[in-house]
Parts: C-alpha cells; sequence; structure tokens
C-alpha cells in the first residue's frame, strides 16, 4: 500500500515516487466511500494534474451516477478490479450506440475498455461496489471534458434519477454486441 494524502473526501493521491496498489487500497476507498456524496472515490497515481500519464483507481458504489461525457483530444481506458457495470457509448444526440458489460476477472465479462477521442460515454454500475484502473492522457484540463446537454447535472437528483432509470430501460432493450 503506497503511501497517500487527502486532496478532499473523493480524492486521495499517493505520494511514493514508485506507486503500487493492493487490495487494502481497495478496501480503504470502499471504506471511505460512504464519506462522498457522489458515491465515487479515487486514488490517483500521478503526482499532479500536469503529468502526461494520468492513472488513478475509482470506486464506485451501486446508484453513482457518471453524467455522459466527452474528452477533447483524449483517449481513456478502464480495467476493472471488482465488480460489474455497463459501459455506455452515445452519438452526440444521446442514443445509445454501443453498450459494453464490464466486470471483474470472476464475471467471465469484458474487464477493459478503452474510448476513443470525443465519443459520449458513462458507465451504468450494476454490483454494489465497482472498482476500476483509469488511465487517460494528461494534462488533466477540466475544460477538455464536455459535458452531454442530455445528460443532468450532477446536482439535479431528480432528474439524475429519472436519466439513470430511463437509460437502464434503454440498455435492457439495446442489442448488446
Amino acid at each position: 500500500m503506497s503511501r497517500i494524502k487527502t486532496v478532499n473526501d473523493a480524492v486521495y493521491q499517493a505520494e511514493d515516487k514508485i506507486v503500487g496498489f493492493t487490495n487494502l487500497d481497495i478496501a480503504f476507498l470502499k471504506d471511505k466511500l460512504v464519506h462522498t456524496g457522489l458515491k465515487r472515490i479515487r486514488i490517483c497515481a500521478h503526482k499532479n494534474t500536469e503529468d502526461t500519464l494520468q492513472e488513478m483507481i475509482i470506486a464506485f458504489a451501486r446508484g453513482s451516477y457518471i453524467r455522459p461525457s466527452k474528452h477533447l483530444g483524449k483517449e481513456e481506458s478502464i480495467h476493472v478490479l471488482e465488480g460489474t457495470a455497463n459501459f455506455v457509448f452515445f452519438n452526440p444526440n444521446g442514443k445509445i450506440i454501443q453498450v459494453v458489460p464490464i466486470g471483474d476477472p470472476s464475471t467471465g465479462l469484458q474487464e477493459y475498455v478503452r474510448t476513443p477521442v470525443e465519443v459520449f460515454h458513462t458507465v451504468l454500475i450494476t454490483s454494489d461496489f465497482f472498482v476500476v484502473q483509469e488511465t487517460t492522457q494528461g494534462p488533466f484540463k477540466r475544460e477538455d471534458t464536455v459535458f452531454a446537454d442530455w445528460g443532468p447535472e450532477d446536482s439535479n437528483v431528480c432528474e439524475v434519477e429519472k436519466y439513470m432509470a430511463e437509460l437502464s430501460k434503454q440498455i435492457k432493450n439495446f442489442k448488446i454486441s
């Protein structure tokens, strides 16, 4: 387990020069997850937002809302460490173009997903906990993330609940590839 420092209640930063993660780190994140309003928490392995490689371990709880977004000029990938989810890709108008059921090695599902540049996507968690290693290109600039205007803002709890329920229905009716 690497030494970590608290950035805020949902972000921790690895402090060691050589960073390694264990199941103890995952247990730590799951324990701290109950204290976050967004039902997600992370430990960043990269040292700062300027690093050209941004890697983190992220834990989500069931019901976590990840607003559909795309990243300008950047790809990202996730490797599932624990749990299951549906990784959903959209066209610019919010129509589902692909659903990828993903899960940890014990599930037999696809364990890795790479998101192309500027493709809207989200993740719908289907297990109590979902833990991934996410990798993307840096530097991190908030303005490089474009949120879909058809996806409600995190703060609009009522609209988020409606959207997630509708998205779940659409996924069930979508022919998964």
